[in-house]
């Protein structure tokens, strides 16, 4: 069983985890799509570039959401954050 502790000393695993994984999978995807549909790439990038970028990008959350890249330290920051509201900056 996977598990996650937060920056409070917390074991979150079972479905507890399980939800929040699904949160942070959500917003990458949400965040994917929004720079695929945005107006950020350079010229040089071509439509299947991006549709490129977007599939691996779905992937990872998908990814994600199964529990995959839980020592990812952006991945635990953002499960850490939903669940205790601290923001653990990667240097201090």
């Amino acid at each position: 069983m996977i598990s996650v502790k937060t920056s409070n000393g917390v074991i979150l695993k079972g479905e507890e985890l399980e939800n929040l994984l699904k949160v942070v999978s959500k917003d990458l995807i949400d965040t994917a799509y929004a720079v695929y549909n945005g107006n950020c790439y350079a010229s040089h990038i071509t439509e299947e570039n991006k549709k490129e970028f977007l599939n691996k990008s779905i992937e990872y959350a998908r990814e994600v959401e199964l529990g995959k890249h839980n020592n990812n330290f952006t991945i635990w920051q953002r499960i850490n954050f939903m669940h205790t509201g601290n923001s653990i900056p990667f240097m201090i």
